[in-house]
């Protein structure tokens, strides 16, 4: 019985086998990465979802999770501050020492400063307009700026192929320094493959229902195919 158990959480835990490029009888398919495009993996849950603002516009926008993951960090970084700032010092001492005032508001700054950059992250937008016809992500879009160039994830949506789906098995460890312990969850990326083969990332997040049920929806709204590996 532990036997099979052990084999079981091997088998969900092992890296997905290799992509076969050729299975998709596509020669642009040939000069395609098929390895995640970011390393590490993003988040173990749902962060983005697409949404459509009207038929010519749709985005990914983030989830109440993501929010939420972001809210929690400048909430807790908050709560460290008031804590340095009112609560009694130990019985053996008559007031807080300078030094633990200190560390007290660095951990303060760092946890709401990884909130804010969390929520900045996961709120900028991931926009494909066809009225404007370009892809981009940031609160810029190619049109208005002088050098489309200076955006750094930015299509024309002529030069989009298709759409690619992988698979990431991400290791975390979940314990302290010299600890052994690690975490393991998949995380599914979806990207952009154009006409030359290079690849642009739009999302990385945890659910997979939700990314093949938004890649179906944009590839009708692109009129371009998925490529599910």
């Amino acid at each position: 019985m532990f036997t099979k158990l052990k084999k079981s959480l091997a088998k969900l835990a092992r890296q997905p086998d290799p992509i076969d490029p050729t299975s998709f009888n596509d020669p642009v398919a040939l000069l395609t990465e098929w390895t995640p495009l970011l390393k590490g993996g993003g988040c173990s849950f749902g962060t983005h979802k697409l949404v459509e603002i009207h038929p010519d516009r749709l985005e990914f926008r983030a989830s109440m999770g993501a929010r939420l993951f972001g809210m929690a960090f400048i909430i807790t970084g908050i709560v460290i501050f008031a804590a340095a700032v009112l609560a009694a010092p130990p019985e053996d001492q008559v007031e807080w020492t300078t030094q633990e005032r200190f560390f007290q508001c660095v951990f303060s700054v760092a946890f709401f400063g990884a909130g804010l950059w969390l929520l900045i992250h996961f709120t900028r937008p991931i926009v494909f307009d066809r009225a404007r016809g370009y892809f981009w992500k940031g609160r810029n879009a190619p049109t208005d700026v002088f050098r489309p160039e200076q955006i750094r994830f930015y299509a024309e949506l002529d030069a989009i192929h298709a759409l690619q789906l992988l698979v990431e098995q991400v290791r975390r460890s979940s314990g302290g320094t010299g600890s052994n312990r690690t975490s393991s969850y998949r995380s599914y990326e979806l990207n952009l493959v154009l006409t030359d083969g290079r690849r642009i990332n739009v999302v990385d997040h945890g659910n997979v229902e939700r990314l093949i049920k938004d890649a179906a929806q944009l590839a009708v709204f692109l009129g371009k195919p998925v490529w599910n590996a």
